[in-house]
């Protein structure tokens, strides 16, 4: 069977490889496995060096624990796979891909949601009633979970999001949610969510 050529637009998929921090492709990824941010293993090396926190989210991290911080070797691969000259140049301590991946970096896509819930009283803090949000596009369910339970101190498992009826899977990004599952593009993606029964 002849290889099959794939042609893949560097800008749509920018936001995924790029390290935050150094603005620059993925080096040897790694995950921290409490918010699910990747970065550069030299740039949280040198970030855990003076903070125990995530440098993106800013969520409390036991630097400590080896299970809070895993290598992304899925990820790193596909990178390898499509910028085989970054993985080149990487070998040889040259960055020429580096400016290109900032700029591109600056135009990662947000998007702005609301966040409803279903039953406030089922939560003490109003804070988390009715809330809107902008946030990067790729952020994933997950992490909107995570977001209510910090804010109504309930547990991440102990709540289910849903959009127009339809309770959304954890790793489902915003960005798919929106396209898919949200049809009425003239306002915001709006989102509920309630307590379930663990």
């Amino acid at each position: 069977m002849a290889d099959r050529v794939v042609e893949i637009n560097a800008q749509e998929i920018n936001q995924y490889v790029t390290c935050s921090m150094c603005a620059g492709y993925l080096k040897d990824a790694h995950v921290l496995t409490e918010c699910m941010h990747t970065f550069c293993r030299a740039c949280l090396e040198s970030h855990f060096a003076r903070y125990n926190s995530c440098p993106e989210c800013k969520v409390e991290v036991d630097v400590k624990k080896r299970d809070h911080v895993k290598k992304d070797t899925v990820l790193q691969q596909l990178i390898d796979k499509i910028f085989p000259e970054l993985h080149d140049s990487n070998n040889s301590n040259d960055k020429p891909a580096e400016q290109q991946a900032q700029n591109l970096a600056a135009q990662s896509a947000e998007i702005t949601l609301r966040i409803i819930a279903q039953d406030p009283l089922q939560f003490a803090s109003s804070a988390v009633h009715d809330t809107y949000l902008q946030t990067a596009s790729h952020f994933q369910i997950l992490h909107v979970k995570k977001y209510i339970a910090r804010l109504s101190k309930t547990s991440v498992d102990s709540i289910a999001v849903y959009v127009s009826d339809e309770e959304l899977a954890s790793n489902q990004t915003l960005e798919f949610v929106y396209r898919t599952k949200w049809f009425d593009k003239s306002q915001d993606l709006i989102l509920t969510f309630r307590k379930v029964m663990l």
